[in-house]
């Protein structure tokens, strides 16, 4: 199923499951306009109120619980925006541009070609013919983790080989979490663990007013799936 398919889906279950609510809700005010007429102390009134404190039990839980599932909704569907909206803008580009420069640590630009890019990424294959450069390994499958220490590395702001610390703060959305900084132009580049292994590819911050917010990597493996046809 599609992300847009399955945040469709998610939307219609909160609707029904707010209606529910406020079904629930009529009758806990049901239940009061009969207790207001019982006389006070009565077994009837008695017995009614504990089923009303049950009922009135459950509809809080129910209410705590759908709160929570949809704003943890809320921010996987943010975050899948945000990666649409940048995957869309580079689906354009590539469009355009098939031809793609590498300036290369020494200085030295190569000439690259687009070979593919993702249909659900934010990610593209470039191919560099006649050249042949060290690489980082990728790390072990799932070897992320909360609390690892983690570089982000790139060019942010046109700052070469930058490099950024941080840690995995969590998993969101087929995403890792990091606070790491992440930066424009550190979009694209590595995020490595201590052991020097690549865990994941930068792809975007998510942005606040109140914090430095939180960067967000696709994690290394998903990318060489994503190409494993081209990368045989």
């Amino acid at each position: 199923m599609q992300m847009e398919d399955r945040i469709t889906a998610a939307e219609k279950e909160f609707e029904i499951a707010g209606k529910q609510l406020a079904r629930e809700r009529e009758i806990l005010a049901e239940m009061e306009a009969v207790m207001e007429k019982l006389p006070t102390g009565s077994a009837q009134r008695e017995t009614l109120g504990q089923q009303y404190q049950n009922r009135l039990t459950y509809y809080q839980e129910i209410q705590k619980e759908m709160k929570g599932k949809q704003a943890a909704f809320e921010r996987q569907k943010e975050i899948f925006k945000t990666e649409k909206t940048g995957y869309e803008s580079r689906q354009a580009l590539a469009g355009v541009s098939r031809n793609f420069e590498i300036t290369l640590k020494t200085g030295e630009i190569l000439h690259a070609w687009l070979v593919r890019a993702a249909m659900v990424h934010d990610l593209a294959l470039l191919k560099v013919d006649g050249c042949t450069t060290p690489y980082i390994p990728a790390a072990v499958r799932d070897s992320a983790a909360r609390q690892q220490t983690v570089f982000a590395i790139g060019s942010p702001l046109n700052f070469a080989d930058t490099v950024q610390n941080g840690i995995v703060t969590g998993f969101s959305g087929g995403f890792i979490q990091t606070n790491a900084p992440i930066y424009p132009g550190n979009s694209g580049g590595p995020l490595v663990n201590d052991q020097g292994h690549v865990i994941g590819i930068n792809t975007f911050k998510e942005l606040t007013r109140n914090f430095e917010g939180m960067g967000f990597a696709i994690p290394i493996h998903t990318a060489l799936e994503e190409f494993a046809g081209e990368l045989k």
